[in-house]
């Protein structure tokens, strides 16, 4: 048996930053004992810190499912009885060190990156068999690799070199990233504190290009199938609770949790209990072994990892991940087929906002929601949420995209239904007056001589840039009003306000003399579309006197 090394409960190898400023790396047990004093998790990228919060929420809600704040166990029995030791914690403000220390204790065996029975996220070596690869050195450098079970030809794991494992490189064998962050050799290792953090993310985030060769493809991991939508605390103890879910959708007990680490078999892709399906609890579903494992490393070194699919859930309806949003699939008819939604690339956070708050008890906000109706939250705070997602190239092969965004809500858009049925018409009217400012542009453009094409469209990049500009002043005027830092009636004046500005100053920068006659339409023209567009707009508004609407009415 390899020799076993650097167990994740003891040796510090998450990187945060502590509430003074100070960055400090921590072990598990370390992070949640500490946890009160962290601000958040600082790894190298936004998603690998996604990946190892989940790894944490894991942890916490199977500790909650099985120990009093105390550290006795005590196994969940009801809803009443999880919402009071839910509450017994968060009033703490911090972890009982019984609450978590006894489960890592009983586990510890199992958390060992190198060497032992059950090395962390990989294959236990007594279900493999290693293998000759010497053919095959030009792209497998250690001259072997390992059969799994049924210990096929099918079955041979495949080689990734550390600086592809590396989400930080992003780099293929064929490619090498503009923005890594290693270069020369170093590239090709990695130390055993960086190697836990990126096995980690690996799990939940690898791309499609590991398979069995001839066989499996690895398919997509269930983390990266949509946006995760989490909330988040003054501090990492906050946030590790926030998002502790431990009541499902219908407000009901989950299964008995089932992390990675606890199941003591071994499971072929091809006899995955799944399928189409998915767990009945978060920690299962949140270390979800996705590939099949086994680091290769020298002394303290890892220079690559054997991989292959390792196991697959269902995601549609997979209303269990509380992290979230779903949208109904438009290609079943009926209305019953739902997939999480995914964030666009250039996506900013008030234009999430339906995102965050768009499925009633199957949306990212619904525990923040029950939290607040049961007074384990305070009255009139806000609950800040980030958003990453990740979207990869052609075959789900390659990192394309990554997205990292935040949106601030306050408490009464949770118990509120009114005032949140307003905020989301409040979205609605953004993108209403950013459409005026759009056709506006265009209108200019035709006015300058600009032609559509023969379906009547034109693709207009000073209308782009009007849009552009409005919703970037009107999204912050939203998401101070989503903090309850201006009122409904000034966040109205001042998207009119801002549009009306942004118009003014595209006329006074036009030259009109060398326009006027020359397109499909007059300048005069477009500017008056638009004021008609924005009168309109104001009146529904209020913003207009009785006075002066009757004045406009034979103008409409």
């Amino acid at each position: 048996m390899t020799e076993k090394k650097f167990n994740l409960i003891d040796e510090p190898w998450i990187r945060a930053i502590a509430t003074d400023g100070e960055e400090k790396t921590y072990s598990i047990k370390d992070i949640f004992l500490n946890a009160h004093e962290i601000a958040f998790i600082a790894g190298e990228t936004e998603l690998q810190n996604t990946a190892v919060l989940r790894l944490l929420i894991a942890i916490s809600v199977t500790c909650f499912y099985r120990y009093d704040k105390n550290g006795c166990e005590s196994k969940l029995t009801d809803e009443d009885q999880a919402l009071d030791r839910y509450k017994a914690v968060w009033d703490n403000k911090k972890f009982p060190e019984e609450f978590i220390t006894g489960y890592l204790d009983q586990w510890h065996e199992y958390f060992y990156l190198i060497g032992g029975s059950n090395p962390f996220y990989q294959v236990p070596e007594k279900y493999t068999r290693e293998i000759d690869d010497s053919k095959n050195k030009s792209k497998n450098p250690t001259g072997k690799t390992y059969l799994v079970p049924p210990y096929t030809e099918s079955d041979k794991l495949s080689w990734i070199n550390a600086q592809s494992f590396n989400g930080e490189i992003l780099q293929s064998g064929n490619s090498t990233s503009p923005f890594a962050n290693k270069s020369g050799d170093i590239r090709s290792i990695m130390v055993l504190s960086e190697t836990a953090r990126w096995l980690v993310y690996y799990m939940n985030f690898a791309d499609c290009s590991s398979k069995i060769p001839g066989k499996w493809n690895a398919g997509m991991t269930f983390t990266s199938s949509g946006a995760d939508i989490h909330p988040v605390g003054k501090n990492l103890f906050e946030t590790i609770m926030l998002c502790s879910v431990i009541l499902d959708e219908n407000g009901l007990l989950y299964g008995e949790p089932l992390p990675a680490w606890e199941k003591n078999t071994y499971t072929h892709i091809n006899d995955s209990p799944y399928g189409d399906a998915f767990p009945d609890n978060i920690p299962e579903l949140y270390t979800q072994q996705s590939r099949k494992a086994i680091l290769h490393c020298e002394g303290d070194i890892v220079d690559g990892i054997y991989t292959a699919a390792g196991d697959k859930y269902g995601t549609v309806n997979a209303f269990i991940e509380p992290m979230f949003a779903f949208h109904p699939d438009a290609s079943d008819k009926s209305g019953n087929t739902n997939r999480p939604n995914h964030i666009a690339a250039d996506s900013t956070g008030w234009k999430e906002f339906r995102n965050v708050f768009g499925g009633g008890t199957k949306d990212p906000t619904r525990w923040i929601g029950l939290l607040f109706g049961k007074d384990i939250l305070s009255d009139n705070i806000n609950v800040p949420y980030v958003m990453t997602d990740i979207s990869y190239g052609s075959m789900q092969c390659g990192v394309e995209s990554t997205v990292n965004t935040r949106l601030s809500v306050n408490e009464k858009f949770f118990i509120d239904d009114i005032a949140l049925e307003r905020a989301k018409s409040e979205v609605d009217r953004i993108n209403k007056i950013a459409n005026i400012l759009d056709q506006f542009g265009k209108d200019i453009d035709l006015a300058q001589g600009a032609k559509s094409d023969k379906k009547g469209k034109l693709n207009s990049a000073f209308g782009k840039k009007l849009r552009t500009d409005y919703e970037k002043v009107a999204g912050e005027l939203f998401e101070k009003f989503l903090v309850d830092n201006i009122t409904e009636d000034e966040l109205h004046k001042e998207e009119v306000r801002c549009a009306e500005k942004i118009t003014g100053k595209a006329l006074e920068n036009l030259n009109i003399l060398s326009v006027i006659g020359h397109g499909e339409i007059s300048i005069g023209k477009a500017e008056c579309n638009f004021r008609k567009s924005m009168w309109r707009m104001k009146k529904d508004l209020g913003l207009i006197s009785e006075e002066d609407s009757d004045k406009w009415k034979n103008k409409e």
